[in-house]
Parts: structure tokens; C-alpha cells; sequence
């Protein structure tokens, strides 16, 4: 039995086989469901959203200083923070500034 396993798998592959080149036809958008294509359309367009609010909310605090400092809180008041993940992202934004920077301090810590 040994014997014919091994001669079953050295035999040659018929000529055929690797000589014939097929094309494939490549498509320009690898398919998807649907309904998982919608849902990550419907995800890019949020994400999308949270990463200009990030973008705005970061400007804010790059002009930040003492006098400032009423004008620019209520523009950030007015930014769309609607979800958890976007306040933690804020928060997170705003930890780090203040971290850097020794004279906001003052500012956040009276």
C-alpha cells in the first residue's frame, strides 16, 4: 500500500495543467454583502465625522491662552460631542495638551 501512495503522489501532473495560463477577471471593488457593505459605509461616514470633530476640538486648544479662554470654551461647548467614544477622545486630547504644556495649568487648576 506504501508503495502506491508514494507512486501516486510523484506521478506527473499532465502537461496541460501548467502550461495553459487563464486570465482572471479582476474586479475593481472586491464583492461584500450588501448589508455588510452598507454597515461599513454607514461606519466610515461616522468615523469620519469623529475625526473632523477631533480635528476642530484640537484647534480650539492649540489657540487656547488665559484671555481666551471664554470664547474658545463655548466654542467648544458648541462642537457636536454626541457619543462616549467622542467625549473620551476629547478628554483624552485635552489631558494630553494640558500635560505638555506647563502654563495651562494655571488655566485648568486654579
Amino acid at each position: 500500500m506504501k508503495r502506491w501512495i508514494l507512486r501516486y503522489h510523484f506521478q506527473k501532473l499532465p502537461s496541460s495543467l501548467y502550461h495553459e495560463q487563464v486570465e482572471l477577471r479582476k474586479a475593481e471593488v472586491r464583492w461584500t454583502r450588501p448589508r455588510v457593505r452598507d454597515r461599513r459605509a454607514e461606519m466610515e461616514a461616522e468615523a469620519a465625522k469623529t475625526e473632523k470633530l477631533y480635528r476642530k476640538f484640537q484647534g480650539i486648544l492649540n489657540k487656547l491662552t488665559p484671555t481666551k479662554f471664554q470664547s474658545l470654551a463655548e466654542q467648544a461647548l458648541k462642537l457636536d460631542i454626541s457619543t462616549e467614544e467622542r467625549l473620551a477622545g476629547c478628554i483624552d486630547r485635552m489631558y494630553t495638551s494640558v500635560r505638555k504644556i506647563d502654563s495651562w495649568l494655571q488655566i485648568f487648576i486654579p
